[in-house]
């Protein structure tokens, strides 16, 4: 598993499911857990240089450029 390698603030709190399950699952368990935002990398996303944020609260997901998302994630 490879850490992530943008910095953040200490008011943000990371958590990385590298379980070796669907996403689909995973998915449904930050939910559960009552994860506010998900960062969801993959192959396809990080070919295009961006992640996919999801917001629990109103359901909107957003491809977002790499360098943007601390700043993305600071608004939240």
């Amino acid at each position: 598993m490879q850490r992530p390698s943008a910095s953040f603030s200490a008011t943000i709190r990371v958590f990385v499911d590298d379980r070796d399950q669907r996403a689909g699952e995973k998915f449904a368990d930050a939910d559960l857990i009552g994860c506010p935002i998900r960062v969801t990398v993959g192959k396809k996303t990080l070919d295009d240089g961006a992640v996919d944020v999801r917001d629990r609260a109103t359901g909107d997901e957003h491809r977002v450029p790499i360098p943007e998302l601390s700043g993305k994630l600071a608004g939240v």
